[in-house]
């Protein structure tokens, strides 16, 4: 099945970043076993947290978001 991921994690320079968004492919019994009942999954893999969406545009709306509201900090 496909879906889509991005990364975040703090850089060695303390500042948060984050991946492009990515396509991947999970066999059947993987995606069976996440619960998808939300638009975007998180997850905490050891010092990154990793975000899940079966449709990219959700997290698209996210990144737009993080980005309006780092915007509005530097106003």
């Amino acid at each position: 099945m496909k879906y889509y991921r991005i990364i975040f994690r703090t850089g060695d320079d303390g500042v948060p970043e984050w991946t492009d968004i990515i396509e991947q492919e999970m066999d059947d019994e993987s995606f069976q076993s996440i619960s998808w009942e939300k638009p975007i999954i998180r997850q905490a893999i050891g010092d990154q947290t990793h975000f899940l969406a079966i449709d990219g545009k959700y997290l698209d709306a996210m990144i737009l978001g993080i980005k309006t509201i780092k915007e509005h900090e530097k106003i």
